[in-house]
């Protein structure tokens, strides 16, 4: 397996995954104060401390998620490894067999050629 291949294929899914820089500062943010929550009202507020409840368990879950399966991408590259060395195999394999018997059908001809002139 190419490991150019595999580097880029993981730099790809790690920019694909990750939050860009302004999530991570909107997510990171500190929330509005008491007061400001009760100026726009109590269904705003009741509203925003879900909406926050949310957020929090999101992110809780997300990194259990991200502990629980940092090596799937290891994995998922071992079997993709494994199955394209596998399949090189195979063509490598029908390849030589179809050259044999390129040959072996050439050699019979010849003989069969040699035989019919004699």
């Amino acid at each position: 397996m190419d490991i150019n291949f595999l580097t880029a294929a993981n730099g790809i899914t790690n920019a694909y995954l990750n939050h860009d820089t302004a999530l991570k500062a909107v997510s990171e943010s500190k929330g509005l104060d008491e007061e400001t929550k009760k100026s726009f009202g109590a269904e705003f507020e009741q509203a925003y401390d879900s909406m926050m409840a949310t957020k929090m368990l999101s992110s809780n879950l997300r990194e259990s998620y991200d502990a629980t399966h940092s090596t799937d991408f290891k994995e998922h590259a071992n079997r993709l490894g494994y199955s394209i060395d596998n399949r090189l195999i195979d063509m490598l394999h029908l390849q030589l067999s179809d050259d044999m018997n390129s040959k072996v059908n050439d050699a019979m001809n010849n003989a069969l050629n040699e035989l019919k002139t004699s």
